[in-house]
């Protein structure tokens, strides 16, 4: 018995024994050389990932110093200087949507409305509630008679500030280039109502309903904002007030409008080219029209329509200078709807023209005669 139970103990005893030393033994050798490469890599990236911690800190505060400067030169009207810190982050990071944002902004402010296109096109789809991002883009569309694509940003713009004056003056001005003259005219009854005192609005508002056949009305608002209006206004108010007389055939009111635009505002375009288009119709003086219209022209380059009076003031007198006229005014005019019949009536010209043979060609013919 004693015998049985030291057996026994000495079994048991080994099986303990066993049990200790086998964690010793359990893995072989390559595994320990794995496991120790893991601990060597693991220890590697930890003791690098404190030193790419500050060069990101720093990167970003760069970054946000940058953008603080460039707001705050923004703000104070220093564009250029403002221009720089943006375009310093986009260097680094040409994916900052801010930086991308007052560019764009910017742009638009200074008249460079093709950059501003291309900033503000690259963001505008993380920032389809931003007010300012869409009304910018569309006023850089505009300039572009991209009217579709502005009224579409003018609209988006409009849901953030339903009343914002300048964004429906825009939009309403945008519909009556394109001819659409009933998005226009509601657009500018809401800003009547908002602004009744408003020379630009009134100014909208009686060109849209003269357009769409109602010239009383729209002499009516005119005459109701004179009444109000500042002297330095009273002009441009006169000179569309000009126009709706022209357009129903009273000539004699749309003159006498016309000169007393000129006579408090000598280098209204709008007025000259008024006066113009009166002496053309008249049939004499084309050398009166000739100066009127040149002068337009000289004090705003962008009166697309006087291009083409300035073609017909030449046709008889100098073909030659009528057809430059009439070739700037179609490059000028092409995509504008306003003036498709004018436009239509300068390419049969040109297309008379060319089956016309010019007097050299003529010359010629006779010669060989």
């Amino acid at each position: 018995m004693k015998l049985s139970l030291a057996i026994f103990t000495f079994v048991i005893m080994l099986g303990c024994s066993h049990s200790k030393k086998q964690p010793e033994s359990s893995s072989p050798p390559k595994s320990e050389t794995s496991n120790d490469k893991n601990r060597q890599v693991k220890k590697k990236t930890r003791s690098e990932k404190p030193a790419e911690k500050p060069a990101t800190s720093s990167f970003r505060k760069d970054e946000n110093d940058l953008l603080e400067k460039g707001n705050q030169y923004a703000v104070d009207g220093l564009y250029r200087e403002a221009l720089q810190a943006y375009s310093k982050i986009l260097k680094k990071n040409d994916t900052h949507t801010l930086a991308h944002r007052m560019v764009g902004v910017i742009s638009v402010k200074i008249g460079e409305y093709r950059k501003a296109i291309k900033h503000l096109e690259l963001i505008i789809d993380q920032r389809a509630d931003d007010f300012e991002a869409n009304y910018y883009l569309a006023e850089a569309y505009r300039t572009q008679d991209r009217y579709g694509d502005a009224i579409f940003r003018y609209k988006v713009a409009l849901t953030q500030k339903p009343n914002h004056v300048l964004s429906l003056k825009a939009l309403a001005w945008s519909y009556y280039k394109i001819r659409y003259y009933r998005a226009a005219l509601r657009t500018a009854h809401v800003l009547y109502k908002q602004e009744p005192d408003d020379m630009q609005v009134t100014i909208i508002l009686a060109r849209v309903l003269n357009k769409v056949g109602q010239p009383k009305k729209a002499m009516l608002r005119l005459r109701k904002t004179l009444l109000k209006a500042p002297k330095d206004q009273a002009p441009y108010l006169k000179s569309v007030l000009g126009d709706v007389y022209l357009s129903i055939g009273n000539r004699e009111k749309a003159e006498e409008a016309y000169r007393d635009a000129l006579k408090d505002q000598p280098l209204l375009a709008g007025a000259l080219l008024g006066l113009a288009k009166l002496t053309l119709q008249a049939g004499e003086r084309p050398d009166i029209a000739i100066t009127y219209l040149e002068r337009a022209t000289r004090i705003k380059p962008s009166l697309v329509e006087a291009y083409y009076y300035l073609g017909q003031a030449y046709l008889k007198t100098k073909p030659k200078v009528s057809q430059k006229y009439f070739q700037k005014f179609n490059r000028l005019a092409a995509g504008d709807p306003e003036f498709n019949e004018q436009v239509s009536e300068v390419r049969e010209f040109f297309q008379k023209v060319r089956k016309t043979p010019s007097n050299s060609e003529l010359e010629s013919l006779d010669s060989q005669l």
